[in-house]
């Protein structure tokens, strides 16, 4: 729990640059590919820095690296590759990230209910089908991208964690479908807190889960849609 709380503290260095802190234009559609991958992939070797330089446990430090693993930024590395001129070559490891993969139980954990997270909240009908298809998805993906091949988990405990996050997100989000003429009473305004309202404010929300932008290695890639015609705000989900 404790590696969780930390393992993204490096994103403090350039938060506009997550998609959990933007809102209307995405500011990489004003910069070089080269230049969002380093950004992202920073945020890995500064979070080390920063959770050193704070004395944080080495045990808890290891998940900021490990969470993130040896992945790719493919759009970025695939939008670089377009761009480039003919005599002009484009290096797979400018959008990789540092790694290493997942060394123990817990970072692995960390890596799939990240990127598990991450895209059911970009769901806009977060259904039971929804969610299993999008963790099932990520799951394989990781697993095709040898992310989990250093670290000691069985198929059988995979097996169990897929299950858990399922039901951890279900539970989680299941509240958020709508019922058609359904208008629920003014007093359950009240019950809705401000970080749950500010979480329907963000990012892009997609109908169908195949729509949302997963990499080759179970990474959810937000940072790499274009907002130009998109409202400043998306629309939130609001109870009358």
């Amino acid at each position: 729990r404790i590696g969780a709380l930390y393992h993204d503290i490096g994103k403090t260095a350039a938060p506009e640059h997550f998609v959990e802190n933007q809102h209307g234009r995405n500011p990489h559609d004003r910069l070089k590919p080269t230049q969002s991958a380093k950004i992202i992939v920073s945020h890995v070797t500064y979070g080390v820095k920063l959770a050193k330089e704070m004395g944080l446990p080495p045990r808890i430090i290891d998940f900021i690296p490990q969470h993130h693993g040896t992945r790719t930024l493919h759009y970025f590395l695939r939008k670089a590759q377009m761009e480039a001129r003919a005599d002009e070559e484009i290096s797979e490891n400018d959008f990789r990230y540092p790694g290493p993969k997942p060394q123990f139980k817990e970072s692995a954990i960390m890596m799939i209910a990240d990127s598990c997270e991450a895209a059911a909240r970009s769901l806009s009908e977060p259904t039971p089908e929804n969610i299993r298809f999008i963790v099932t998805k990520i799951v394989d993906a990781i697993i095709s991208d040898d992310q989990l091949d250093e670290c000691d988990l069985t198929l059988r405990e995979l097996t169990q964690i897929r299950e858990s996050m399922i039901k951890s997100l279900d539970s989680i989000y299941h509240a958020r479908i709508d019922y058609p003429g359904y208008i629920p009473p003014n007093s359950i305004r009240t019950l809705i807190s401000a970080a749950e309202e500010d979480a329907e404010d963000r990012g892009i929300h997609y109908k169908n889960p195949a729509d949302i932008p997963i990499s080759k290695g179970g990474e959810v890639e937000d940072e790499a849609i274009d907002r130009s015609h998109q409202p400043e705000k998306a629309e939130a989900k609001t109870v009358k």
